[in-house]
């Protein structure tokens, strides 16, 4: 058929539209892909980690009591976290491998993506920093100081999600922080 003059445009055509495709099609799943990790990483502050400290707001404005202070510390055991998150279905994330996954849990324990039982912390004194396990965290999420970086900062709670890393030798750290403030929790 393209060696015939009359259909050799429209044999080109094709085969240029049919080259074509492909491209746009991978270049539509890169995006997707993209998007999906930028929603489904683990540190970020609206999935992973971040979802878990969105479901402690929820607990702590509607049951306050249902949050329990460890000794004299900021870090916390929450009454009804874990059955929140089942309830809910599955909190996605990708692992250290980057791997999609949905957040394991071990009976009333919600796990890392390594396996370690996740810690949770609250601000109780409203000094703009959370302090649990040795670790001091802003309040506001990746700000040094909230204070010294909008002096008219203000919030009511803030709650973090403390996890254990994998490999600290590697990551300058045994453990990592995930803060959130009620402005972002309103924001978000």
């Amino acid at each position: 058929m393209i060696t015939i003059s009359e259909d050799r445009g429209l044999g080109v055509l094709w085969l240029l539209l049919g080259s074509a495709l492909p491209l746009c099609v991978s270049s539509k799943k890169a995006a997707f892909d993209a998007a999906f990790d930028e929603r489904h990483a683990w540190f970020d502050q609206t999935s992973g980690a971040g979802a878990l400290n969105f479901y402690i707001h929820q607990i702590i404005m509607e049951d306050p009591d249902a949050i329990h202070f460890i000794d004299d510390t900021e870090e916390v055991t929450i009454s009804g976290l874990a059955e929140r998150v089942r309830r809910d279905g599955s909190i996605y994330y990708h692992d250290h491998s980057g791997r999609t996954r949905p957040m394991q849990m071990d009976g009333d324990k919600i796990l890392s993506p390594w396996g370690a039982p996740i810690r949770f912390a609250v601000d109780r004194n409203h000094d703009g920093f959370i302090s649990a396990g040795g670790q001091k965290s802003s309040t506001r999420y990746g700000v040094a100081d909230p204070f010294t970086y909008d002096p008219g900062y203000k919030y009511l709670r803030a709650s973090a999600v403390f996890v254990s890393l994998p490999d600290p030798v590697l990551s300058q750290s045994d453990s990592t922080m995930v803060t959130l403030d009620d402005n972002d929790f309103n924001r978000l």
